[in-house]
């Protein structure tokens, strides 16, 4: 059996001129490697067609993307700051202890929204924001800022209308 092969082997790869021939199942017999061989140029074929419509369908979303990471920026704004020393002297002119005491908590509660405001708008976002987000942010800090400001004239107000009416009580 070895000598047949060897045989055909020598037959089917020099002639009687000495030409090389082509042997009919490459370079040696693999009939199952050949038909393996086969399914895998196939799923070849078919990964590159994935990967080629894959990149085509990239290269259209690449426009609307770019346009969505321009639309981002980061979260940082101009923070207006409450200047809280000017109303630190308002809940003195208050008689009434209780009043006092009620205005030094609605003051102290103002206070502490507008640091727990600012603290919220100094937070580092990992991503960014989109810029219609952002200006819903601003739109709703700036309201609670002019909100704070609001009531702290109201309490200044109220404090000075006391004030006001403890002194007129007192002169007479």
């Amino acid at each position: 059996m070895r000598t047949i092969f060897l045989a055909l082997c020598l037959y089917y790869s020099v002639d009687a001129i000495s030409q090389p021939v082509v042997v009919p199942f490459g370079p040696y017999s693999d009939p199952a490697g050949l038909i393996l061989r086969e399914f895998e140029k196939q799923e070849v074929r078919k990964f590159e067609r994935k990967v080629h419509s894959t990149q085509l369908d990239m290269g259209s979303l690449a426009v609307p993307s770019n346009f969505i990471d321009w639309s981002r920026s980061s979260l940082g704004m101009p923070i207006k700051r409450i200047n809280f020393i000017e109303y630190i002297g308002v809940c003195n002119s208050y008689v009434n202890p209780f009043k006092k005491r009620k205005c030094h908590r609605m003051v102290t509660y103002l206070q502490r929204a507008n640091t727990t405001v600012l603290d919220v708008l100094k937070t580092q976002t990992t991503y960014r924001v989109n810029n219609g987000i952002k200006k819903q942010i601003q739109q709703k800090y700036t309201s609670i800022h002019n909100m704070i400001i609001r009531e702290l004239e109201l309490i200044k107000q109220e404090s000075e209308k006391d004030n006001l009416f403890a002194k007129f009580i007192i002169k007479q």
